[in-house]
């Protein structure tokens, strides 16, 4: 009968330690990419809403003023607050009735983000930003509105169209690295999962192939390391084991050997007493080797005269009956 195929040790234990270790990489991968992209959106958005907001506050000063900025400082400020973020590409200033006050634009960063919104290049761009046509989100390109309001009207309304372009451009490269990293750590687990299975199999491993030479009737095997956890308890075992089945053959063999002896003993002390005597004198000494016992007897001498002359006269037969005759009397 064939053995059942089996799956050793060491596979189990090295494919448990690969598992183990992906779905914690991969767990950290996905985490820390997810968090870090979310974390950059909202950074970036945050500080256009503040530059937003620090251009809308030259118009809340006016009435501290008491009179009207002119447009053309909002376009210097526009065109100084633009060169500030390279990822910044088009701010406009529009009144309450969304006339075009202050305008500026970053034709590059419109061709690298979203190529179609830069057909006519600043043209578009600005009739593009002005009317609303790059919503919330378009491509790599987001919008943030600042509207100013005095009095609950409308009065004018900020708005920055910025890219995402070398945002995304950086978390894919932290993210390659970051899959590096997994990818080493995962290396790393598998060689140290192989190293510790290695060292729990390995002495098992020796065991198994002692045991099976024990299982030969070679008595002879015993382990030499002793870990100090259960393989060195179960090599510990293995040894009592083996002296144990040792110690078993030896008793056996020296019973055996004795029995053999008493035998020869037997038929020896056959040939001069009867079997029932050789018995008990085996049983109760167990060795032919008598010492010799101390008891209180009585002994008879009797004698019948004549028996000499009288037993030449009868048959055997007669003898005899006369023999047993005289002892039951006496």
């Amino acid at each position: 009968m064939s053995s059942p195929r089996t799956f050793k040790l060491l596979y189990k234990i090295v494919a448990l330690v690969i598992v183990i270790v992906a779905a914690i990489a991969a767990a950290s991968y996905v985490v820390s990419a997810t968090r870090e992209e979310r974390i950059k959106r909202e950074e970036q958005e945050l500080q256009m809403f503040k530059m937003a907001n620090i251009i809308a506050s030259l118009k809340l000063i006016e009435p501290v003023t008491g009179r009207n900025i002119d447009w053309g400082i909002y376009q210097k400020f526009v065109d100084v607050t633009g060169s500030l973020d390279p990822d910044i590409v088009a701010i406009a200033v529009m009144d309450g009735a969304n006339r075009v006050m202050a305008f500026w634009a970053n034709e590059n960063q419109v061709k690298a983000a979203n190529p179609q919104t830069a057909l006519d290049l600043k043209g578009a761009l600005r009739a593009a930003v002005t009317q609303g046509k790059i919503r919330s989100r378009e491509g790599d390109l987001v919008t943030v509105d600042s509207p100013i309001t005095v009095d609950d009207r409308p009065v004018a309304l900020i708005r920055i169209v910025f890219s995402q372009t070398r945002m995304k451009e950086d978390i894919a490269r932290n993210r390659r690295t970051s899959l590096n990293i997994a990818l080493a750590v995962l290396g790393l687990g598998i060689v140290g999962g192989i190293v510790l299975a290695r060292g729990v199999t390995r002495p098992l491993e020796n065991l198994a192939g002692k045991m099976k030479k024990v299982a030969g009737g070679d008595f002879s095997e015993r382990m030499t390391s002793f870990p100090r956890d259960e393989v060195g308890t179960l090599a510990r075992t293995f040894n009592g084991m083996v002296d144990g089945l040792v110690e078993r053959d030896r008793i056996k063999a020296e019973r055996d050997r004795l029995e053999v002896e008493k035998t020869r003993y037997r038929e020896t002390l056959q040939r001069y007493v009867s079997r029932q005597v050789a018995d008990r004198i085996l049983s109760e000494h167990g060795t032919p080797f008598l010492k010799g016992e101390r008891r209180d007897v009585t002994i008879l001498f009797s004698d019948i005269r004549g028996f000499t002359r009288m037993s030449e006269r009868m048959q055997p037969e007669e003898v005899v009956l006369l023999l047993n005759e005289y002892f039951s009397l006496m």
